[in-house]
């Protein structure tokens, strides 16, 4: 049974290890997204810029959207993306883009948009996880300081007692 669940479970924390660093990534490459566009390069042009300069999941990620989008439209490749990552921010950061692309709006401040609320929304998550962490702490730190605060507390009453008798 072990060896059939092993695969799975390995194969599931790896998944949640390329989302993980996907969500990551994400911010600095959309700024490396924001400055090629204003450089004057084209929306595939930074995706394969992002794929290039940057390390991880990110670029492998982004480079593979820029080859599907030169064989397709940018709007199924962006989709594509957002159906293999499953990361909020991933899906949310190429709805945006889609829509701008319906709209005619600025990529690039869409794309600088994006990157700092994607960054709020992970500084928001990590003080959560530090205010759940207290909480969790709390538990096993009594337990193992109660019983040496007890025993300092007793230590004289039975040392007294010693003594009396």
């Amino acid at each position: 049974v072990a060896g059939l669940a092993a695969p799975q479970a390995w194969l599931l924390a790896r998944r949640a290890e390329w989302r993980d660093e996907l969500d990551r990534q994400l911010p600095d490459a959309l700024d490396l997204m924001a400055i090629c566009i204003s450089a004057g390069s084209s929306f595939e042009g930074a995706l394969a810029s992002v794929g290039t300069r940057m390390d991880g999941a990110i670029a492998e990620a982004f480079a593979r959207v820029a080859k599907e989008a030169a064989y397709s439209s940018r709007s199924e490749a962006l989709l594509g993306l957002a159906e293999r990552a499953q990361v909020n921010s991933i899906t949310f950061f190429t709805a945006s883009l889609v829509q701008a692309e319906r709209a005619g709006s600025s990529l690039v401040d869409i794309i600088r948009m994006q990157a700092q609320s994607v960054r709020t929304e992970r500084r928001l998550r990590v003080d959560d996880m530090t205010n759940k962490l207290s909480t969790k702490m709390l538990f096993p730190m009594l337990l193992l300081m109660l019983p040496s605060i007890i025993m300092l507390m007793l230590a004289p009453m039975v040392l007294q007692l010693g003594e009396f008798f």
